[in-house]
């Protein structure tokens, strides 16, 4: 059976290919009732956002056809906002991802959110 590990580190490899920068992964475990990694990645535009989103989704359908959909896990990740929004929400559970322009990922500040918690992933 995937780890959660496994499936973050697919993620974040991922992204890396689909270019997205200042990826940031914040250790929730144990302190957040919403989920135990949260990834925030910044993307240079709408067309980028969405690039990205699709192929995050895919991959990771991919990998749970084939290795089954662990425990902690949605079948299919919920998804919220639109590409031409700046910012979509990958949630599949245990890992939530952030996808957000620059303009967007600065407005909001989720970064300073999430500041008490370990960075355990920064690109």
């Amino acid at each position: 059976m995937l780890s959660v590990k496994s499936v973050l580190d697919l993620l974040i490899f991922q992204a890396q290919e689909k270019k997205s920068s200042d990826i940031r992964v914040y250790d929730l475990e144990g302190a957040s009732a919403v989920t135990d990694w949260m990834v925030l990645m910044t993307v240079s535009n709408k067309i980028h956002c969405k690039s990205l989103q699709q192929s995050l989704e895919e991959v990771v359908e991919k990998l749970f056809e084939k290795d089954g959909v662990p425990d902690d896990f949605y079948d299919r990740p919920r998804v919220s906002g639109h590409p031409d929004s700046e910012w979509v929400v990958l949630d599949f559970n245990a890992i939530v991802v952030h996808i957000l322009t620059e303009d967007i990922r600065l407005h909001y500040e989720l970064d300073r959110l999430y500041a008490d918690f370990s960075v355990v992933y920064y690109h």
